[in-house]
């Protein structure tokens, strides 16, 4: 004879018929236990909504300098439409630099970059413009050799 018992989960809603016999063995039941762990996995999953607020505008701005002479700075501005305006700004304290102007609106990501990195160039990949003023760079030193 067969012995059958009824679970309900915590939802009170999901109802599981639970057979065991003799003929079916650990087998059957293993699978049971498998299908009731899936079906208490799902129901305790839930959707979780994120709440939405509208944009509001705002803006901030930083500017530190390294003890080394360093400098970093970056500056942003945030519309009621979610439109951001600003730009970053990095400088070695050999005077290399980099200040990345951008704009993010209905229009898109528009990027435009000036620097005078050693090896840049003015040029316009993937709509960026690049306006490149490189400097000349000492020739680099090897560990424990000077230069020929």
């Amino acid at each position: 004879g067969a012995i059958k018992t009824r679970s309900q989960l915590a939802t009170g809603q999901i109802f599981l018929l639970h057979r065991t016999d003799r003929t079916q063995g650990s087998h059957s039941t293993m699978l049971c236990k498998v299908v009731l762990l899936c079906l208490v996995a799902f129901a305790a999953a839930q959707v979780q909504l994120q709440e939405q607020f509208p944009p509001h505008p705002y803006s901030f701005s930083y500017d530190s300098t390294g003890e080394d002479g360093g400098r970093i700075s970056q500056q942003e501005s945030g519309d009621e439409r979610n439109g951001k305006t600003g730009s970053y700004t990095y400088q070695s304290p050999e005077g290399v630099y980099r200040t990345v102007n951008y704009v993010a609106d209905e229009n898109g990501f528009r990027v435009s970059i000036d620097t005078n990195e050693p090896g840049t160039k003015s040029e316009n990949p993937a709509d960026v413009q690049i306006n490149a003023n490189p400097i000349e760079v000492p020739t680099a030193y090897t560990f424990g050799k000077s230069k020929s």
